[in-house]
């Protein structure tokens, strides 16, 4: 069993089980990171973009490459910031991600994400202690 099947189909919840309360649930639970990402949550998908944008450089560090339950983010609509954790499955790169439309987590190969409604904007790696 792969790490990304145990949080598959978790609900999303604004503001308190989204896409980037799921990203540091990967990070704690699969990777044994404390990542402490403020605890208030913006609930709109405005302002969690703009709040994602704000943090990313606190807590996360741009990588060349996908990093196994390592983050990702992407822009939506040209404008909205989502995020996920990579998922390295069958020498293919997923991505583990809390997605309001599904209502739920799912985990969707990154060139299908990329063919549809998200860009890619990079990779990433935590800033955090054990």
């Amino acid at each position: 069993m792969h790490w990304s099947e145990k949080f598959i189909g978790r609900p999303y919840i604004p503001g308190v089980a989204d896409c980037m309360v799921l990203a540091e649930q990967v990070a704690n639970e699969v990777l044994g990171l404390h990542i402490g990402i403020p605890t208030a949550h913006e609930t709109s998908l405005r302002g969690q973009a703009e709040q994602l944008s704000r943090l990313k450089a606190d807590f996360a560090v741009r990588v060349d490459a996908p990093i196994d339950a390592q983050p990702v983010l992407f822009v939506a609509r040209g404008r909205f910031f989502h995020c996920g954790a990579v998922a390295l499955i069958g020498g293919e790169t997923w991505v583990l991600h809390n997605d309001q439309s599904a209502g739920m987590v799912v985990c969707q190969r990154m060139r299908d994400l990329t063919r549809w409604a998200y860009s890619l904007e990079g990779y990433y790696r935590w800033i955090a202690t054990k």
